[in-house]
């Protein structure tokens, strides 16, 4: 990072405070060719869809989504393991223990593959 030589990627318009309408301003067109968000009262669905099917933008969202499965994964592992055993629940144990892991498994492929989908679809 090198101040004042990287441009920034968000860009927060506040309107009704003696600015100009964003129509007049220009900023959104401004926005579009330096590859900035405008955020104004302005911004519609097609701009923000503009902004989400970009290449960059696809990957670090797949990047999160994957990042908050294993996360999920490592932490619903750690409460089986730790809670699921023989002292609580006996000689069913194993068996309550693997229904339980392919549960939840089986949640964080459909959340992985909807948001997956989710950015990938646009």
């Amino acid at each position: 990072y090198q101040p004042h030589t990287t441009a920034w990627p968000l860009l927060l318009a506040l309107h009704g405070w003696g600015m100009p309408h964003e129509s007049e301003s220009g900023w959104h067109e401004h926005g579009r060719a330096h590859g900035y968000v405008v955020v104004t009262p302005g911004m519609d669905y097609a701009t923000w869809i503009e902004f989400q099917s970009r290449d960059s933008m696809r990957l670090f969202g797949t990047l999160a989504v994957l990042s908050l499965a294993a996360h999920a994964w490592i932490g619903m592992w750690t409460i089986g393991t730790d809670y699921i055993r023989d002292h609580y629940f006996g000689s069913r144990s194993t068996t309550i223990r693997g229904l339980y892991q392919v549960l939840c498994a089986g949640a964080v492929f459909v959340y992985v593959a909807w948001g997956v989908d989710l950015f990938w679809s646009l």
